[in-house]
């Protein structure tokens, strides 16, 4: 809740009070007057002050997609005969500031990671003015490992997705799924290594997250600013997330997110975001556009049926069937504006399950379009209240623009919050035919307020 509409609901209270005494209290009966003249524009003025200040409140804790200004980026480099394939990477990344340099770590060639060094960006209005193409590439920096061979040995179709790197402990934490048609994992599945950029580095034995699953978590991290983990989270900085739509069992219908201390990752898992199974009942899962129509389930011809856990829009509101989430969500704070954001790739227009062939996009549509799904904070902190279930919250869903002069699909997203910038990672896209991740830049062009801690509820 905002400050400014405590103090005028406290204002509110006392002059109610006054009033009350003055109109019910026999000896100060001769007063009513003179109070009525003189308070009840004051109360009626803080009325109408809190009413205008949660309707400025509630527009300035929006953050929307054309609150971003597209001021850059890089190019992730490429190249199988160096034995450095990223074609295939996942919309994951970690990028992180230390001693005056930038580094980000990625998944190559499938089942490794790697840290790249992050060139300096020698103006803005050079990188506004170039084209995707001519920006930076990113420097190898170290070594590619193999940090989740332990649970590749027993789930077989599965690889390594989400990275995220501990500055301080020197600890790359590394999340990953399963692929197509693969049966449910139980077991052990979040992996941590220690000294990730030394020849002496430490794999740790993967370990399991209570509430949580391979499938359902392992898609990405995401990190909270401490300040606000500590004021309504217990403490809890690292995400796991991201939920979705992802071929295999045990899929979900929306995204996910489970806090936890990464100094203590076992203790006291948080779930604040958890929708049903991805062909559960429609009240466990996550809205959806409206932009799509089914065919009739098992009518047709037999490489052309419907989708039989999907189901038709109702009244202008679509639910999730086969929506991807395929990258890290946003933890974003600017001033008293603070939301969750998840890049969501749909498919639209006629819905079928065509085997075999191209025209099917990855959701299962004849075109595709993603959208970002803006999650309020203030509904996260009522999760952890107890006063919305974690699967009853709802986003607020806008449409990814689409960026001149990059092509791709974005897919996972950071946000830098010492320079306000949104790093989003587009899928193979520049090139014809070995074609290139890129990671755009996107300034945060919201008002900068005079505290930098959000003023959450």
């Amino acid at each position: 809740m905002a400050i400014g509409c405590v103090v005028d609901s406290y204002l509110i209270a006392t002059f109610a009070t006054h009033f009350l005494i003055m109109t019910l209290s026999p000896r100060l009966s001769n007063n009513k007057n003179a109070f009525t003249a003189t308070a009840l524009p004051l109360l009626l003025l803080g009325v109408f002050s809190c009413i205008a200040h949660a309707q400025t409140s509630k527009s300035r804790n929006q953050i929307g997609v054309n609150d971003f200004t597209l001021i850059g980026g890089y190019v992730v480099p490429h190249d199988r005969r160096a034995s450095l394939d990223t074609s295939r990477s996942p919309g994951n990344f970690y990028f992180y500031r230390q001693n005056d340099r930038a580094f980000l770590w990625m998944v190559v060639n499938g089942t490794s990671v790697m840290r790249f060094l992050v060139p300096p960006v020698t103006s803005t209005a050079e990188a506004e003015d170039a084209p995707a193409r001519q920006w930076p590439v990113l420097i190898p920096d170290s070594a590619p490992f193999e940090p989740y061979s332990e649970v590749l040995e027993k789930v077989g179709d599965a690889g390594p997705s989400g990275l995220f790197y501990d500055a301080k402990a020197d600890r790359l934490w590394v999340s990953g799924r399963a692929g197509y048609a693969a049966p449910v994992y139980h077991g052990p599945w979040l992996s941590a290594t220690d000294h990730p950029t030394s020849p002496d580095r430490i794999i740790r034995s993967p370990m399991s997250i209570e509430g949580t699953t391979m499938q359902g978590n392992g898609g990405g991290f995401v990190e909270l600013p401490l300040h606000t983990a500590i004021r309504f989270f217990g403490g809890r900085t690292l995400g796991l997330a991201s939920g979705g739509y992802q071929p295999g069992q045990g899929s979900l219908a929306g995204p996910s997110l489970t806090l936890i201390n990464p100094s203590q990752p076992s203790e006291q898992p948080l779930t604040l975001l958890r929708y049903g199974a991805f062909n559960g009942t429609m009240k466990t899962r996550e809205f959806r556009p409206d932009d799509y129509t089914l065919r009739p389930k098992n009518v047709g011809p037999k490489d052309t049926p419907g989708i039989s856990w999907a189901e038709p829009p109702r009244e202008g509101i679509g639910r999730w069937f086969a929506s991807s989430i395929k990258g890290n969500p946003a933890w974003i704070e600017s001033g008293d504006a603070t939301t969750l954001a998840y890049f969501v790739t749909r498919g639209t227009g006629d819905i079928f399950y065509k085997r075999h062939q191209k025209v099917q996009t990855e959701g299962f549509g004849v075109a595709q379009k993603t959208a970002v799904y803006f999650y309020d904070a203030d509904d996260l902190i009522d999760v952890v209240k107890g006063s919305i279930g974690h699967n009853s919250v709802h986003a607020r869903i806008e449409d990814w623009p689409i960026t001149p002069g990059i092509g791709g699909v974005p897919r996972g997203a950071q946000f830098d919050a010492s320079r306000r910038e949104l790093l989003v990672v587009y899928e193979r896209a520049l090139g014809k035919t070995e074609r290139q991740h890129v990671i755009a830049r996107f300034r945060l062009e919201l008002p900068m307020l005079a505290t930098e801690e959000t003023d959450l509820e």
